[in-house]
């Protein structure tokens, strides 16, 4: 007879035979049974899931705050990313400013585009920036409500926080981030 972990006495019979805390083999030996783990994997995921994103505060350490993500597969994704895209093109080609930071210097420095030219595209950029969060995020653990006007708030007091949530966003699902 053998003694289990958990002090019963069994019976060694042929190898490959299972008891309920233990297998037993002929030659004597004893080997705990362990469940066998059953994967987490699914092929259709949930449709949203929780990050924490760092919000980087001047002067401090950055403080997570829990956003609930929309699950984006590959085919939503990109067609959101097209679609911010072209909004994005839409705002350049209305204030006329060229696609790439090398045509905005050389503009620049021509004299065909102006300080205040520049200030109102950042300022059209943070106007929508609520909006392409939305696109991707329906909520945070945060007392205020997830709502455009307090996303706003949220920029304007934390600048860094509109690239923080993109980014936690874009890696929770795998993607890597890519330089224009």
């Amino acid at each position: 007879l053998l003694q289990t972990s958990s002090k019963e006495w069994i019976k060694p019979a042929a190898c490959g035979l299972f008891h309920a805390r233990a297998t037993v083999c002929a030659q004597g030996l004893f080997l705990p049974y362990r469940t066998p783990k059953i994967m987490a994997l699914k092929l259709i995921p949930n449709p949203t899931f929780k990050a924490k994103v760092l919000i980087p505060i001047a002067g401090a350490k950055p403080e997570p705050v829990e956003f609930t993500f929309k699950h984006l597969g590959e085919k939503a994704r990109i067609e959101r990313d097209e679609a911010a895209n072209a909004m994005l093109a839409d705002i350049r080609k209305e204030l006329g400013v060229p696609d790439t930071q090398d045509e905005i210097s050389a503009m620049v420095e021509a004299g065909a585009l102006t300080v205040e030219d520049l200030n109102k595209y950042t300022a059209a950029l943070r106007a929508v920036r609520p909006e392409q969060v939305q696109t991707i995020a329906i909520g945070w653990d945060l007392k205020e409500p997830f709502d455009a006007e307090n996303l706003a708030l949220l920029f304007d007091s934390y600048q860094g926080a509109f690239e923080a949530i993109w980014d936690t966003f874009r890696e929770q699902l795998g993607v890597a981030r890519t330089k224009n």
